[in-house]
């Protein structure tokens, strides 16, 4: 696929103790393995697993599948809302934290959103995609990376 993306995903299979277990795969496309460079690419992949270590890609779904069931109750999707928003921080500070390099990925998210904006589906990577949440992002990840230059832990 030429448009730049990458998600977290489990998949439930045969197995394990109680005979379904979760697989977790990273998918990107390869428009975004030629859109970044390797530094940003690696940012991204840590992204995307931090995803998978805190299982989000194991409870999100299911708020999405009970907005769109309940889709007349705001609570719910403004439930959905603050918590895809709330994964998406966190798996940005975590890969920012494993990666040491918070502006790396803040150039991958600005790469990404640039390449996809005006189109009517957005990249996953870049969460609900709305502009000033993307905005809000960078400018944390730059807020670690100046607390991270300074040795503050």
């Amino acid at each position: 696929n030429p448009r730049p993306d990458a998600y977290s995903v489990a998949v439930l299979r045969r197995g394990g103790r109680f005979r379904l277990r979760f697989r977790d795969y990273v998918i990107l496309t390869t428009g975004l393995v030629d859109l970044l460079s390797s530094d940003e690419f690696d940012a991204v992949i840590e992204h995307e697993l931090a995803h998978i270590r805190s299982k989000d890609d194991r409870y999100l779904p299911f708020f999405h599948l009970l907005s769109s069931l309940v889709f007349f109750d705001p609570f719910v999707r403004y439930l959905r809302n603050r918590l895809s928003r709330r994964y998406e921080f966190d798996a940005d500070e975590a890969a920012a934290w494993a990666t040491r390099r918070p502006r790396i990925l803040a150039g991958a998210l600005w790469k990404v959103w640039e390449a996809t904006s005006g189109r009517p589906a957005g990249a996953a990577f870049l969460g609900r995609r709305r502009p000033c949440e993307i905005l809000e992002r960078i400018e944390h990840l730059l807020s670690l990376a100046e607390s991270m230059e300074n040795g503050v832990d």
